[in-house]
């Protein structure tokens, strides 16, 4: 596995541990704006580290989930279905909810999952 992406898969579970934390310790008692503002910046900060892993361990040339022109169709419709998955897991983290903690975790057999795909 590469190490960008093995960095990324670390990042992304910490986040889905953060996610499920934040709701658990953040007392409800935190005006709703506030806490979605706080929560929605605390997701940002993950991703932000993202990006640098990528900007020190990534080949602009190379790119492992993103489709392009030379890839078969079934390649295509793959990656297609695991971008639009990994919206839907980073929606499940962001939309207010009674079950944050719950769906916290949604997106962590992506993560690991497609570790076994590289």
């Amino acid at each position: 596995i590469w190490e960008e992406y093995r960095q990324h898969a670390i990042v992304f579970s910490v986040r889905c541990l953060s996610v499920f934390l934040f709701d658990q310790l953040v007392p409800k008692s935190v005006p709703d704006f506030a806490r979605r503002a706080t929560q929605c910046m605390f997701i940002l900060a993950h991703h932000l580290l993202v990006d640098d892993i990528t900007r020190r361990h990534g080949d602009r040339s190379h790119t492992t989930v993103r489709v392009d022109n030379s890839s078969s169709t079934w390649t295509k419709i793959v990656l297609r279905f695991y971008s639009f998955y990994q919206f839907l897991a980073l929606a499940s983290q962001l939309v207010p909810n009674a079950h944050s903690s719950d769906l916290a975790f949604n997106a962590l057999i992506a993560i690991q999952s497609s570790a076994f795909l590289m």
